[in-house]
């Protein structure tokens, strides 16, 4: 199952309009610890995609949504809640990792 990717046209009503927890992925297509994360991610939607909204943002393709967001490395994954900023984790993470940040936001009462 491949994650959706959202752009600068979208990014607002997919994100920022919508209740709840979001995980924008910011990647690239030539980038290799965005491709292995999207993999882990992708592995993890059957369980994770009725929970939260996953979602991916091409950095060559939405460079203002990277600039807005001041992402400087990819991959850069933030977690949203009703369209605020309320995480951040930086390089590929394993599943535990990307498990862990979900739980301890639901915790919080991000959910």
């Amino acid at each position: 199952m491949a994650i959706d990717v959202v752009d600068e046209t979208n990014f607002q009503k997919e994100i920022v309009e919508k209740d709840g927890l979001a995980m924008i992925i910011f990647s690239a297509v030539w980038c290799g610890p965005c491709k292995q994360l999207s993999k882990v991610v992708e592995s993890m939607m059957p369980d994770l995609e009725t929970k939260i909204t996953i979602r991916k943002v091409m950095v060559d393709d939405s460079p203002k949504l990277s600039n807005d967001f001041g992402v400087r490395s990819i991959p850069t994954t933030i977690f949203m809640h009703n369209g605020e900023e309320v995480s951040r984790i930086m390089g590929s993470q394993n599943q535990r990792r990307i498990l862990t940040s979900i739980d301890q936001l639901f915790a919080k009462g991000y959910a």
